[in-house]
Parts: structure tokens; C-alpha cells; sequence
């Protein structure tokens, strides 16, 4: 009696099916690059994309949690480590080019890598790689506008793991509270639901039966207008501009062009009908928006000189007793331990000497020193000397000889406020 054999190593191959085996020769034969504009490419990616709804179809899912990987190492590695990482992102930026990328909670990234996705997200670009033979591999471009939510920001997360954020990460992962000041958290109308957990769990069912209807006949009613592109074009630019209002730095305008591209697209739909919305709703939601960013950020002026502020600030609260050395104080005290500097009362105000090299490794550290020093001298927190320069040369205690020092103010406290 023979037996028949049933094959079971999965792990590296699988049989397929007949149909399996004519739809993937068929998709042999077209030739485009999926993420181009021009026809072939965009065969392609409708090939793709037919794909993907198929198999969602088939799971009961929604297309978008559909992910193609390349082989089984990396679909086992995405499906047992749901943490997002600069590397693992490079696949979905590239097949959300174009379009809007929903990530997961800031809260599930590495703290280590959060604020490297932030700046990777919006550089556009991969890094270059190769292959295992030493060629190199294409190296991915994408443009895109993302979206993360999360009960934390990038500041407080990357504070978590130890790290500082910068003024430019914070530009690019624009934090928009989800508050909408009307007492439902969220929502600003609950369209008569009993409370806004009803509300959510109501749209949360209508979304997961009804998508993938309104963008693409927005695109194809954007592509049918291909003449007029020069107009959103202008039109953005004008949005961003009356977001901004006057006096706005130029990490402020960025971000109000991004909200305006969003207001043009908004304003655009409810003219073609398919939003459903009165004209004016789209824009006003992303001033909305917009605003309360600004509100959350501390104003529209520029972010560095407030975060070198916030930054000697915190570390002489944190250390103005135990590291610095009071200026003619008992001499029978205890030894300052690592010290730091001086301080001493003058002119009704607590005054203090850093020494430089715990200034501009500690104090400073993760800033470009010489732009530091220059927003502490232009807050006046710093005391130039007689040529302007941000150390002065002081008889401190102890030393003998002048020493070069930085001296700061009292005017730091009300300056970090401002």
C-alpha cells in the first residue's frame, strides 16, 4: 500500500495553487515601477492594490492593516515585534508615498528611535544599503504626510529613554492636542450619540464597513484638473500664509503650509461633493488645528533659543545648590562636590559662574555651543565681556588668578518664562 506524501516545510516554500501560479505569471508580465507616476506604474500599483483588497476581502480586514514583505524572516520579524524602528518604517513610508501614513502609538517606538522616525519621515529619502553581495540596493524615496497618535508627545517620550528633542524634530512631528475644548475630549459634537465613548465606538464601526470610497475619486477628479495644479499650488501657499499670521519663524510657516495643503484638499472634496460638509469646514478645522499646535509649541517665534533657555534653566534648578559654590560662604563647609561653578547674591538677585568646561559639555551638552551661546547673550541672561564675548574674567574664589567664566544673570528665570 503506498502512502502519499504530504509536503510540510512551509517554513521555506510553499506549493501553490493553480490560480496562484496564472496570477503570478500574469503579474510577471507587467513591467512598471509601483511607486512612479507614469502609466506602467500606476498598472502597477493597481495590480498591487487589487491585491491587497482581495486578501483583506478574504481576512475580514481592512486593506490598509494589509502588509507585503519581501520573504517569510521579515513578515515573522513585523508580525512578533509590533515596536515601530527607523529600519522597519523604510517599507510603509515607501508604500505610503503620496498619501497619508497612520502609524501606530508614538507610545509602542523605542524611545531611542523616536526621534530619528521623526526626522526620517520627513527627509524623504532611505539610507543607502546593500546586498549581501556588496551591491548596492535602491535606495527608497518617498514623500508623504504622517499621522501618529499617542497619550504622550516626542518630547516627553524621548525624555523617558534619556534623550532631548530638537527644535527640528518638533517641527517635523507636529503635536496637535486631543482636546477639542468642548468638554467631549476628541469631538466637538457628538451628532447625538449619549457621550463621546458611544461616539468613538460608533465611527470606529462606521469606518471599518465604509472606506476607501472618497480617495480615490478625489484623485481621480485631481488628476482630471492637471491644468489648474499651478492654482492649489497657490492656494496652499496663501492658506499657509493667513495661518501664520505676521511675525511667525520659519519653523512656524512650515508647519502652517502643511495644515493649509490639508485645508485645499478639505475645501477641494466639499466642492466636488464628496465630503458632505459646508465650504469653509475643512479650513476652519485646520486653522483649529494649526492653532492649538502653536498653543502646545509656546508661540510662533523661534524654538531653539527657548529650549537653550529651558536647558540651562533646568540644570541649575536641578543642581544650584549641590554643584555650585556659594561666594563667600563658610569656609568650614563641606566640600563641593563636582562642582560646577559659584553663585552669590548681588543687585537683589541670585547670580551665577559656570565654569566653562561644565558650561559647554554639561550644561550645553547635545547643543552647537557657539548658536547657544549667541541666543543666551541676545536673552541677555549672559554677561559679555568688554569685546562682547560670551565668557567673562572673573577672581572666583579659590582660583587665584582671573579666570574665564560664564556669568549668568537673573534675568534667566524671567527670560525662560517668556
Amino acid at each position: 500500500m503506498s502512502l502519499k506524501r504530504i509536503y510540510l516545510d512551509h517554513n521555506a516554500t510553499s506549493p501553490l495553487r493553480d490560480e496562484a501560479r496564472e496570477a503570478m505569471l500574469a503579474a510577471f508580465a507587467l513591467v512598471g515601477n509601483a511607486s512612479s507616476p507614469h502609466q506602467e506604474g500606476r498598472q502597477a500599483r493597481g495590480m498591487i492594490d487589487q491585491a491587497r483588497d482581495s486578501i483583506a476581502a478574504l481576512c475580514g480586514a481592512n486593506a490598509r492593516d494589509v502588509i507585503f514583505t519581501s520573504g517569510a524572516t521579515e513578515a515573522n520579524g513585523l508580525a512578533l515585534s509590533p515596536l515601530l524602528t527607523s529600519q522597519t518604517l523604510g517599507g510603509s513610508k515607501a508604500q505610503g508615498c503620496d498619501t497619508l501614513l497612520v502609524l501606530d502609538e508614538l507610545a509602542q517606538v523605542e524611545n531611542k528611535d523616536a526621534g530619528g522616525i521623526a526626522y526620517s519621515l520627513s527627509n524623504g529619502q532611505g539610507k543607502a544599503r546593500a546586498h549581501r553581495t556588496g551591491t548596492a540596493k535602491p535606495v527608497m524615496n518617498w514623500r508623504i504626510l504622517f499621522l501618529s497618535a499617542g497619550e504622550i508627545g516626542l518630547a516627553v517620550h524621548m525624555a523617558e529613554g534619556g534623550k532631548k528633542t530638537r527644535a527640528g524634530q518638533e517641527t517635523r512631528l507636529a503635536e496637535v492636542p486631543a482636546d477639542a475644548g468642548a468638554g467631549l475630549g476628541l469631538f466637538e459634537t457628538l451628532h447625538d450619540a449619549p457621550n463621546a465613548a458611544a461616539f468613538a465606538i460608533r465611527l470606529k464601526d462606521a469606518t471599518s464597513r465604509q472606506f476607501g470610497h472618497v480617495g480615490p475619486a478625489f484623485v481621480e477628479r485631481l488628476l482630471a484638473m492637471r491644468e489648474s495644479w499651478s492654482e492649489l499650488a497657490a492656494a496652499v501657499k496663501g492658506f499657509g500664509v493667513q495661518f501664520a499670521g505676521d511675525g511667525a519663524d520659519g519653523q512656524v510657516q512650515r508647519v502652517a503650509r502643511r495644515f493649509a495643503l490639508v485645508a485645499v484638499a478639505g475645501e477641494l472634496a466639499t466642492r466636488w461633493g464628496l465630503t458632505g460638509w459646508s465650504p469653509g469646514t475643512a479650513s476652519k478645522a485646520a486653522q483649529d488645528c494649526f492653532n492649538a499646535w502653536v498653543a502646545t509649541r509656546g508661540g510662533k517665534g523661534n524654538l531653539e533659543p527657548r529650549q537653550v533657555l529651558a536647558q540651562l534653566r533646568a540644570f541649575l534648578e536641578l543642581h544650584g545648590e549641590a554643584r555650585f559654590t556659594q561666594w563667600g560662604g563658610d569656609p568650614d563647609r563641606a566640600t563641593t562636590h563636582r562642582r560646577a561653578g559659584f553663585w552669590r547674591e548681588r543687585d537683589g538677585g541670585r547670580w551665577f559662574y559656570v565654569l566653562p568646561e561644565v558650561m559647554r559639555q554639561e550644561v550645553l551638552g547635545g547643543l552647537n555651543t557657539r548658536d547657544a551661546q549667541r541666543a543666551l547673550l541676545d536673552a541677555g541672561v549672559l554677561e559679555p565681556d568688554s569685546d562682547g564675548k560670551a565668557t567673562r574674567s572673573e577672581r572666583l574664589p579659590g582660583f587665584g588668578n582671573s579666570t574665564r567664566c560664564y556669568v549668568v544673570n537673573p534675568n534667566l528665570w524671567g527670560a525662560a518664562n517668556g
